[in-house]
């Protein structure tokens, strides 16, 4: 979906599938993926909120998807937001929204 995040890891883009404050869930591109316990450091790219420099923790690893715990400060408060209300905007009719 193009209005989701990416992650930027070692020059790979990886698409964001959930995002809160402290953590976040991704599915890796083409190449290795992070094991379980691993640290990953990379760019959070938001499509309306620029970017976010984040770190954490691979907690798990499970039907082709990596979920990290960010170390403090993960991602601003604010900048969550702003996407979710940019989201709802855009997509009404969501049942989500």
């Amino acid at each position: 979906m193009l209005e989701r995040p990416r992650l930027l890891l070692d020059d790979a883009g990886h698409e964001v599938v959930d995002c809160s404050e402290r953590g976040i869930r991704f599915r890796p591109a083409d190449g290795p993926v992070p094991e379980h316990g691993a640290t990953v450091q990379g760019t959070l790219v938001f499509r309306r909120s620029g970017t976010v420099d984040v770190e954490g923790a691979v907690v798990r690893v499970q039907d082709g998807e990596v979920a990290v715990h960010l170390a403090e400060p993960g991602v601003p408060f604010s900048v969550i937001w702003a996407e979710q209300r940019w989201l709802r905007g855009r997509y009404p009719d969501h049942p989500l929204s």
